[in-house]
């Protein structure tokens, strides 16, 4: 069986992890060996590359650029992305996360 997880991560470019560090998709997921569409390989990366964006890079500590409706528009994306994710896996494969709090709004700025 194949087990990924559903998780964000600063400084990497998929939200996909093998619970196996010694899978053949990389550790993390290289999204190209994903068997998914090139849709929604590109929604991956998006999304992903979208979260980096959620960190004052130059204050980590300090609050987060986004505006709370743009950290809520990221959220319904994630959970709408992992929800299809989990439809197209094959058979075999398993997707564990999930995508239950806002992922910024606590250090979002006003607006």
């Amino acid at each position: 069986m194949v087990i990924l997880r559903f998780v964000f991560s600063y400084g990497v470019d998929t939200m996909l992890w093998p619970s196996d560090m010694t899978s053949p998709l990389g550790f993390p997921c290289e999204t190209r060996l994903l068997p998914f569409s090139e849709q929604t390989r590109a929604d991956i990366d998006r999304l992903a590359e979208w979260y980096q964006s959620s960190l004052g890079w130059d204050d980590p500590g300090g609050p987060s650029p986004w505006t709370t409706q743009e950290s809520e528009s990221f959220d319904a994306q994630a959970k709408a992305l992992l929800g299809r994710i989990r439809s197209k896996l094959p058979p075999g494969w398993a997707l564990l996360g999930h995508v239950s709090e806002p992922c910024r709004v606590a250090r979002a700025a006003p607006g």
